[in-house]
């Protein structure tokens, strides 16, 4: 009996252990188990992706194109968290999770990788990464603890990629555009292809500051390269063959732009000089600054994100100095002295004349001295007494970030003895200077005295209240009717008249609020001499302003009018060209009224805007292959003007 008990027993066992083994078996091979499987979905998650690895550079280049490695360095195997999907709520919000929507011209992009970079803590700390890809609706949640940070969005499937910066749990909309295509060759200085050479594009230049995207290319045997680059960035180039490294060369692209580029290796360029004192004795170990400015042909997008290139060397023991340049163009070179004593000198340099020598001969500098006193005779003592180049300040230079005045002219100060006297050394014999008197350094009045020689001794200031008040700018602000405005806000900006609108040194001192029945106001402590511009802010009313205000003693007066909004209609013809690659900039005048605004061109060739102040407006096209058109017209209040612009056909 006991035997037949244990059999039985023994047969109930083996059919209890296969049952269990073929349930096991069974949830193992079930969908949510398999890594491989769409997770089960918790009622909220619907659409919500599992984020995994942003593709490699190298895995993501097309076939068809020379592959693209990540740029060499230490070896680190970690990989940034990859993380799970988290549910969004009715809001589309979430509190541990940034929601992400991904869009090309307004339609959803699926299957984009999506990078994010938490901001660190410290500045030190390299920002914690997040990865991502986004669902057939476009979207994508990304886990992260973070307020604030950088995303980069590729969509290897439309070619096309964005940097976003965000600073919410709000869902975060980032539109794709086309990435620029850069085609180039690597040479030696005789010409001759660097076959063996590696190309290295490094975006660390441009606006995101907490994450930078390199990229690494091989050339082919003719020296050659092709690579896709994120549009709107500028882009630091170099070619390296063994130690040898061409000078870096900064790159602007925009969406959809085909750029051509040469990378020459050491020699190929070069400056060469000698710098010498007043008596003609080399000079060792002074600091010579080179830039390498924009192309005549740079657009003032390029000359904003791309500045002038520059380069500091010093001089050895007899003077001399040598720097590679990067290719061909226009150059200025500075070379300063310990005691800020400059000389400056422009060279050109181009295929057909890749090198040369200059000779920079730092001057012999002057003094001003003199005596400040008030009316009376009492001395004036422990003014401070500045001198400053009594030249309109280039534009350009403050554009491209070239050599500006204060670059090639410092400024020098002092205070003025017991008696009132003072005396400025260190000043260049090649321009005049303005001097300003200031009595206390925490009033801002100030006595100017304007185009004094080098050299000049013997010099008597005399203050009194009118000088000490500058120029003075009384305004009145009325309506189209003749109305005075009472209450408004002014701004005063010190400006430099160019041919094209752009430049301004800034608001000068703080907005004055206007209280007055009549409108009127007044702006005291002017420079006499500079050219200033109002901008007007009042309820009720567009933006205006006036420029152009060439300030003299004691003062001027100017009238500012404002009306209500105008609207612009632009029409663009642009055969043969995709019209959502062209877009519209309006630049109100004046221009430092802050108020430009970019307008998209719908399918019939049409940009509208609806609040455009009226007066003046510059108008730039901006097509996807760098094409600039410009035009002007004058916006009416109450009505809608329309502009016909013509972009030239793609050749």
């Amino acid at each position: 009996m006991r035997v037949v008990s244990a059999i039985v027993a023994l047969v109930l066992l083996a059919v209890l252990l296969a049952g269990l083994g073929w349930w096991v078996s069974a949830y193992l091979e079930s969908p949510g188990m398999d890594p491989d499987a769409a997770q089960p979905l918790t009622p909220g998650t619907q659409d919500v992706p599992r984020a995994v690895p942003l593709p490699t550079l190298a895995e993501r280049a097309p076939e068809d194109s020379t592959r693209v490695a990540p740029e060499a360095g230490p070896e680190d195997e970690s990989e940034p968290p990859v993380d799970p999907p988290t549910a969004l709520d009715e809001r589309g919000a979430s509190t541990d999770g940034l929601p992400i929507l991904v869009q090309l011209q307004g339609s959803p992009v699926s299957g984009a990788a999506v990078s994010l970079w938490e901001s660190p803590a410290q500045s030190h700390e390299d920002p914690p990464h997040h990865r991502g890809t986004t669902d057939s609706h476009g979207r994508c949640l990304i886990r992260t603890g973070a307020t604030r940070g950088t995303v980069y969005v590729w969509s290897e499937t439309d070619r096309a990629s964005a940097i976003a910066r965000w600073s919410s749990r709000e869902e975060l909309v980032v539109d794709l555009s086309p990435m620029a295509r850069v085609r180039g060759r690597v040479l030696w200085p005789d010409e001759r292809p660097a076959a063996d050479a590696t190309v290295v594009f490094d975006a660390k230049a441009s606006f995101m500051s907490t994450a930078s995207i390199d990229r690494v290319q091989e050339v082919d045997s003719r020296g050659r390269f092709e690579i896709d680059l994120d549009a709107r960035t500028v882009q630091e180039v170099v070619a390296r063959v063994g130690a040898s490294e061409s000078p870096p060369m900064k790159l602007f692209v925009e969406a959809g732009e085909s750029k051509e580029v040469t990378l020459y290796l050491p020699g190929a360029f070069r400056i060469e000089g000698i710098v010498l004192d007043p008596h003609g004795a080399p000079l060792p170990d002074i600091e010579v600054r080179i830039w390498h400015l924009p192309s005549d042909d740079s657009t003032t997008n390029e000359m904003f994100s791309s500045p002038a290139q520059q380069h500091r060397v010093k001089t050895g023991g007899l003077g001399e100095f040598s720097c590679d340049m990067s290719g061909p163009g226009r150059f200025e070179v500075l070379a300063r002295s310990a005691s800020n004593t400059t000389r400056y000198a422009e060279v050109t340099l181009e295929a057909t004349k890749p090198s040369t020598f200059i000779e920079l001969t730092l001057p012999a500098t002057r003094a001003i001295a003199g005596r400040v006193v008030w009316t009376d005779g009492t001395p004036a003592s422990a003014t401070q007494v500045r001198a400053e180049p009594d030249l309109p300040e280039n534009p350009m230079a403050a554009l491209s970030q070239a050599a500006s005045l204060r670059d090639r002219f410092p400024n020098r100060s002092t205070q003025t003895e017991p008696d009132g006297s003072f005396r400025i050394e260190g000043l260049h014999p090649d321009v005049t200077y303005r001097l300003s008197c200031q009595p206390d350094g925490d009033d801002p009045a100030t006595h100017y005295l304007r185009h004094v020689l080098p050299g000049t001794l013997g010099l008597e200031i005399v203050l009194d209240e009118e000088s000490l008040r500058g120029a003075v700018l009384t305004g009145r602000i009325r309506a189209r009717d003749g109305s005075p405005i009472p209450r408004a806000t002014v701004e005063c900006f010190r400006i430099t008249p160019t041919p094209f609108p752009i430049y301004s040194h800034g608001m000068v001192g703080e907005p004055h609020i206007v209280d007055d029945p009549g409108g009127m106001f007044e702006i005291e402590h002017l420079v006499p001499g500079d050219v200033y511009g109002v901008k007007v802010v009042a309820d009720g009313f567009a933006i205006a302003g006036r420029d152009g205000i060439e300030m003299d003693l004691p003062g001027r007066e100017v009238e500012v009018v404002v009306g209500g909004p105008g609207s612009l209609e632009v029409r663009v013809r642009a055969p043969g060209r995709r019209l959502e690659d062209v877009t519209v900039i309006v630049l109100p005048m004046p221009f430092f009224l802050g108020a430009s605004e970019e307008l998209a061109v719908d399918p019939a060739g049409f940009a509208h805007t609806e609040a455009c102040p009226p007066g003046e407006v510059f108008l730039v096209i901006r097509n996807s292959d760098k094409t600039i058109v410009r035009s002007q017209a004058v916006v009416t209040s109450g009505q809608t003007t329309v502009v016909t612009m013509d972009v030239p056909r793609v050749r």
